[in-house]
């Protein structure tokens, strides 16, 4: 893979504070090669696992803008496109196989209930710099996600801002929430939902904080750059033709199953 962090970027055009929650050379790094991956990816995956790449969370992590995401599988609808002929046996190895080989992310179950399986997808190049702007999270080495997670929380690490940092939310937006929010209740009225590209994170005041339109600058960057190309949007249309029939059965869990990162989730879960 081609290291481009020394060359000027168009995301070099924003300066970043010290807690800033964004790695530039991460992000320029893997925009040398993530459209060819990432069609390398799609071509390689079946129709189901197609669906999940439709993310564009999932697209952020494999971009470097956050380093981590999360998704979800509804056993009950999974078992509706089974008996319509639409998938096969559930197996999501292949998937983490070559999410690793091209892109170095890692996907990991997080937890089974009797309802759904969840996932985190995260890149451990990411999550390994945290400490280096936050010391008052817990050193990575590299272990599972969700034993570090579990470390962490065992050594008395503020869940908040732990899994704010992880999922890449402006940390004017993570103290926001420490702040105001208890649980589902919240203690000051003037919230707004910041919600763009499959993204979702709770800010308070009339005007966004400095870091926050940074992010939501990069995202957009990001995002514009991808459209750019011709290869990856017929590759989007082809994943949105790909989807038509699973969200035809069921748009609503099918919707929540592909984007769900919400504020709730990222930050207490």
């Amino acid at each position: 893979m081609e290291n481009t962090s020394s060359q000027r970027s168009s995301f070099d055009q924003w300066l970043l504070a010290a807690d800033d929650n964004l790695y530039v050379d991460e992000i320029k790094r893997r925009e040398a090669f993530f459209i060819p991956k990432f069609l390398e990816l799609v071509s390689s995956v079946d129709s189901y696992h197609q669906l999940i790449l439709l993310s564009q969370s999932l697209q952020m992590v494999l971009g470097g803008l956050k380093p981590v995401t999360s998704f979800v599988v509804d056993k009950k609808l999974y078992s509706l496109y089974k008996s319509k002929g639409m998938v096969g046996y559930f197996d999501m190895k292949s998937l983490a196989v070559l999410l690793f080989e091209l892109f170095d992310v890692r996907l990991e179950q997080k937890k089974e209930t009797s309802l759904q399986y969840e996932y985190y997808v995260y890149n451990p190049r990411l999550i390994a710099q945290l400490q280096k702007k936050h010391p008052k999270i817990l050193r990575y080495n590299d272990e599972m996600l969700s034993t570090y997670i579990a470390n962490s929380l065992h050594a008395g690490v503020n869940q908040i801002l732990l899994m704010g940092l992880l999922f890449g939310i402006p940390m004017s937006a993570v103290k926001q929430y420490s702040k105001y929010m208890t649980h589902t209740a919240c203690r000051l009225n003037d919230r707004l939902l910041v919600s763009s590209y499959g993204e979702g994170y709770y800010v308070w005041g009339q005007a966004y904080k400095r870091d926050v339109i940074v992010r939501e600058k990069y995202k957009e960057l990001f995002f514009m750059k991808l459209a750019s190309s011709p290869q990856y949007r017929q590759c989007i249309s082809t994943l949105n033709h790909v989807a038509s029939p699973y969200r035809e059965l069921s748009r609503k869990m099918f919707e929540y199953s592909l984007y769900m990162n919400q504020i709730q989730h990222d930050l207490e879960d």
